[in-house]
């Protein structure tokens, strides 16, 4: 059984990495080569946001914060992408 500040700390962590993939996924919209990437990217998210949200396991904490390792493998490739702030947000 979790301690109820462990289980707060995921939570929280959860939603950080939520606020930063809806900058995100506003950045690559505006992009029409990566609309849908970015639809699909989110919608990915989501559902695993949602698991989490259901029973928020280690691993399905896991889950979500891969998704911070794969916003930055997608930033790399954009060369005028914004790049993430020290708090999350993303900027030119």
């Amino acid at each position: 059984m979790h301690a109820s500040g462990e289980v707060s700390l995921n939570y929280s962590r959860a939603f950080a990495v939520r606020e930063r993939m809806l900058s995100f996924r506003a950045d690559l919209v505006d992009r029409p080569t990566w609309r849908m990437a970015a639809g699909i990217l989110f919608d990915r998210f989501e559902l695993a946001f949602g698991f989490f949200l259901d029973a928020p396991t280690g691993d399905r904490l896991a889950r979500i914060l891969a998704f911070e390792s794969e916003m930055s493998e997608i930033a790399a490739r954009l060369p005028d992408m914004p790049s993430r702030h020290r708090d999350g947000r993303w900027r030119q």
